[in-house]
C-alpha cells in the first residue's frame, strides 16, 4: 500500500509544470528591465531555471512503475519455482508411502496457492527441513542432496525477491513524494513570479499581462472519461480521449481515500494490479483543473490465478448415480474443467478424464458404483490458468 500524503498545489503535470517554467523564464528575460526595480533579477531567473531543470529530470511515476513491476515479476517467477519446488517433494512422498499420508500431510502444502507470498516462504522453509529428515527414505525416489541445497538456495532467493518488491515500493512512494514536494516548491515560484509580472503590465501593456497568466480560462469544461476498462491480458487501464484534456490521473482507491497511480497524457496505463479486489477511477484534467471522474472501477486480480476450492458433492435424490459437485468460484475465472477418476477402493488417484466444462461453480457428475471416484477441477480466466483444486473422492 502506498503511504504518499503529499499533494500537488497544482492544476499542472508535472511535464507542464516544466513547459511552463520555461516559458516564464524567457518571458522574464525578456521583461527584466522592467522587472528589476519589483526584485526579479538575472540571478533569480536562472536559479528558477535551475530549480525547473532539476524538476523535469527528476524520475516520473512511469519509471518508478516500471521499476516496481520489474521486481513483482521477478518475485512471481520465484514463487511459481517455490511452488513447482513443493509439488516434486510432494509427489516424491505420494510415491514412496501413497495419497494422503502421513508424512505428505507433515508437510503442510495443501492450500499453497491461496497462500501470500510471505506465509509461502515459511512454507517453503519448512518443507525444505522436513525433506532433509526424510532424505534417508526418499533416495529411491531420486531425491539427493543437491537437490536440497538448491531447494535452500531458491528459498534465499525468493525472500531476496520478496525485499526487492518492499524496497522498490518503499523507494517509489518516497520519491513520487519527493517529487510532489519539489513541484510544490517550483510552482511556488513560478506563481510567484507571474504574480509580480501581472502586477507589473496589468495597467500598461495588456499582451504582456496575458504572458504571466498561468491558467487560461478558454481551457474548456471537461467529461468524464468514457470506456473505462482494464485489459487483463495486457495488464492494462484504458479510456477514451476527454476534449479540451491535456493530462489524465488514474487511482486507486485505499480505505476511504483515493491514492494517485499515474498523472499524464496518456489514455492508457500499463499496471499490474496487488493480488484481490481493487477499486479504480479516472479523470480528466486541463489547466482549470479536474473535470468529474468516472464510477469505481471494481477489478480483481491475481498474479497467479488461484485454484477452485471448498469442493462438495451432493447426491441427487431423483437420479441415481448422479451427483452436483460444487466449490468456491474464483474470481476472474472464466471458465472450470471438471475431471474424473475412477479407481478400486481405498486406492489413490490415476489418470484423469474431462467429464465437461461449465462457466458456472457447479457441475452435475456421475459415479461409478463400488469404486472410489476422485473429482478435481481446474480453473482458468482470460489469460492464466490455476493448478488443479485439490481432489475430492467418493466411494460408493
Amino acid at each position: 500500500m502506498s503511504s504518499i500524503q503529499e499533494q500537488r498545489n497544482y492544476n499542472l503535470t508535472d511535464a507542464e509544470l516544466c513547459m511552463a517554467v520555461s516559458n516564464l523564464c524567457n518571458t522574464l528575460t525578456r521583461d527584466i528591465s522592467d522587472l528589476e526595480p519589483f526584485g526579479i533579477s538575472e540571478a533569480k531567473i536562472t536559479s528558477l531555471k535551475t530549480l525547473g531543470d532539476a524538476f523535469e529530470l527528476y524520475p516520473s511515476d512511469d519509471v518508478l512503475t516500471a521499476y516496481v513491476t520489474g521486481a513483482v515479476e521477478a518475485k512471481n517467477q520465484k514463487a511459481e519455482e517455490v511452488r513447482e519446488t513443493i509439488r516434486n517433494m510432494v509427489v516424491r512422498c505420494e510415491t514412496k508411502w501413497g495419497n494422503s499420508s502421513w508424512q505428505e500431510n507433515s508437510l503442510g502444502a495443501s492450500g499453497m496457492n491461496q497462500m501470500i507470498d510471505d506465509v509461502l516462504l515459511v512454507l517453503s522453509r519448512r518443507v525444505q527441513f522436513q525433506m532433509n529428515e526424510f532424505l534417508p527414505e526418499l533416495a529411491d525416489t531420486g531425491l539427493t542432496e543437491q537437490m536440497l541445497d538448491d531447494f535452500r538456495d531458491l528459498n534465499e532467493e525468493f525472500e531476496l525477491a520478496l525485499n526487492d518488491v518492499k524496497n522498490k515500493i518503499g523507494e517509489r512512494d518516497m520519491k513520487t513524494r519527493e517529487r510532489i514536494l519539489k513541484g510544490n516548491e517550483l510552482y511556488k515560484l513560478f506563481a510567484n513570479y507571474s504574480e509580480i509580472g501581472k502586477r507589473v503590465f496589468a495597467k500598461s501593456d495588456s499582451a504582456r499581462y496575458n504572458d504571466y497568466i498561468i491558467y487560461q480560462k478558454e481551457a474548456g469544461s471537461l467529461s468524464v472519461p468514457q470506456n473505462f476498462f482494464f485489459d487483463f491480458i495486457g495488464k492494462t487501464f484504458w479510456w477514451d480521449v476527454v476534449s479540451h484534456a491535456t493530462s489524465y490521473q488514474l487511482e486507486r482507491k485505499e480505505g476511504e481515500n483515493y491514492v494517485e497511480i499515474y498523472s499524464g497524457s496518456n489514455t492508457s496505463f500499463a499496471y499490474t494490479p496487488p493480488d484481490g479486489q481493487g477499486f479504480y477511477r479516472v479523470r480528466a484534467r486541463n489547466m482549470n483543473g479536474f473535470g468529474p471522474a468516472t464510477e469505481d472501477l471494481e477489478q480483481w486480480y491475481y498474479a497467479v490465478l488461484p485454484p477452485a476450492s471448498g469442493l462438495t458433492l451432493t447426491e441427487d435424490v431423483l437420479n441415481p448415480g448422479q451427483y452436483e459437485l460444487s466449490w468456491t468460484p474464483v474470481p476472474t475465472a472464466t471458465e472450470y474443467s471438471i475431471y474424473r477418476s475412477v479407481v478400486d477402493n481405498g486406492q489413490p488417484a490415476a489418470d484423469y478424464s474431462l467429464q465437461g466444462k461449465t462457466a458456472a461453480a457447479n457441475f452435475i457428475v456421475s459415479v461409478v458404483s463400488g469404486k472410489r471416484n476422485y473429482f478435481r477441477v481446474n480453473t482458468k480466466n482470460l489469460s492464466q490458468y490455476a493448478v488443479p483444486s485439490e481432489p475430492l473422492w467418493l466411494e460408493v
